[in-house]
């Protein structure tokens, strides 16, 4: 039976836009982006629901989650609030990838390497789900932004090298 279901699910991810659960979040972002040019500068607020109709199973979805960490946050609290968030996610890989390149210490240079390339890989996943604002998503966030400050607070104070 899971075989079956696994079957399934791959097959309807290769039809593109006639799988189910890609027209339901071509649905979603269509009514995020409606959201969005309703109130850019300040958002829709963090316990708006989004409701949009799905013409195929004849109900009305509502959900608090946006399946894109980007939409979910310009969304939420709009644009400019938005970018006050990623900058810091953004400051970081930069810092950490510089940093990287500087420190000959190898244990040190694997954790700042292995906190930098979490935040990548958490950037490019956020396109497909909430990454940053899942439970998961925020303490390995926070954790990596921890290890990189660590490490970087260490090499300014010359601990390592």
């Amino acid at each position: 039976m899971m075989t079956t279901i696994i079957e399934k699910r791959i097959l309807s991810s290769t039809e593109g836009t006639k799988d189910i659960s890609i027209q339901l979040r071509l649905m979603e972002y269509e009514q995020v982006f409606r959201g969005i040019a309703a109130s850019p500068w300040f958002g829709n607020g963090l316990g708006k629901k989004i409701e949009f109709y799905d013409p195929n199973m004849h109900w009305t979805f509502r959900a608090f989650n946006i399946h894109n960490s980007y939409f979910f946050i310009v969304y939420r609290v709009g644009i400019p609030l938005a970018l006050f968030f990623f900058f810091p996610v953004i400051y970081r890989i930069f810092w950490g990838e510089r940093l990287a390149r500087r420190i000959d210490d190898k244990f040190h240079k694997a954790l700042l390497l292995g906190a930098t390339a979490t935040i990548v890989l958490m950037t490019v996943a956020s396109f497909a789900s909430a990454q940053f604002f899942n439970r998961d998503g925020t303490v390995v966030l926070a954790v990596s932004y921890a290890m990189i400050d660590i490490i970087r607070n260490k090499y300014e104070n010359k601990l390592i090298s």
